[in-house]
């Protein structure tokens, strides 16, 4: 016995369904750091009330109007800005974050972005060991700090991010690919261990100090590995941010092509029925 032309519909219904529930979600913004409130430096714009701490280590940050956009935070060599959540492989794997940053002073090693507990953990610095230009972390890989080849230039503005995958605790085949300026380094290989900070730290380390010196704005951190595409778009407007944000990770999972598959069946089969009542 054949289906009849009301139940393929409704399979077809029943499909739409499934489309739906299998749509993969987009990522959010976990923290977005714009410094524009001089009471409330640490305020997170995101809309998760992730707000930051400052650290006073001997020179807390300060608030400046002069800043990439709007205002900035002004890192004077002896402070940072903790965020209230761990950005370790093993809650995210896949992790986009980055900031305009305006250096100082760029001897030593001067964390932007850091949540290294001594395990070479996630990290973007300026770092003397990479010869004093922008460097990451990528893990238990020597020489343990990627050397970008981009060299720091005091009282310059200057992005610099990151897009981690499969970035899982242990071995895996993680990579990173960095933003800084104009320039885009793909395929990094990486291998984290795991962090055991339940915060993240802006202008530091959370276990070595390393304090940036200098200027930083408009910092974000989003739960997910943006496209090339997608950072361009960041790179060229920071507002564009919560948009390009909600545009990752929006792609069809397999339950999504299964239910697919079977609406293009469902409506071949109507159309054949259709024929043989003609």
């Amino acid at each position: 016995m054949k289906p009849s032309i009301k139940g393929v519909l409704c399979a077809v219904a029943f499909s739409w369904l499934i489309l739906l529930a299998g749509a993969a979600h987009s990522a959010i913004v976990m923290g977005w750091y714009r410094f524009d409130d001089p009471t409330n430096l640490g305020r997170d714009y995101s809309g998760n009330n992730n707000n930051g701490t400052v650290i006073n280590d001997g020179a807390a940050p300060v608030y400046t109007a002069d800043g990439f956009t709007g205002g900035a935070a002004d890192f004077l060599g002896g402070g940072k800005i903790n965020i209230p959540f761990n950005t370790g492989p093993g809650l995210w794997p896949n992790l986009t974050w980055g900031a305009w940053v305006n250096p100082d002073a760029i001897d030593g090693i001067r964390a932007i972005l850091n949540n290294d507990d001594g395990g070479f953990d996630r990290a973007l610095n300026i770092d003397f060991r990479a010869g004093g230009n922008y460097a990451a972390f990528v893990g238990e890989i020597p020489p343990f700090h990627y050397n970008s080849g981009v060299a720091p230039v005091i009282g310059q503005w200057i992005f610099f991010g990151a897009v981690y995958e499969n970035n899982f605790y242990g071995p895996g085949n993680g990579s990173l690919s960095l933003y800084i300026g104009n320039q885009v380094i793909p395929n990094i290989p990486t291998l984290f261990n795991n962090t055991i900070w339940t915060y993240t730290s802006i202008g530091g380390s959370p276990t070595f100090g390393e304090f940036w010196d200098g200027r930083i704005d408009d910092v974000f951190i989003i739960d997910g590995a943006a496209t090339s595409a997608q950072m361009a778009q960041i790179i060229a407007n920071p507002n564009n941010i919560p948009a390009i944000a909600s545009q990752i990770g929006v792609v069809p999972e397999p339950g999504t092509w299964a239910a697919a598959a079977l609406l293009v069946g469902a409506a071949g089969y109507v159309r054949w029925r259709k024929r043989q009542t003609v």
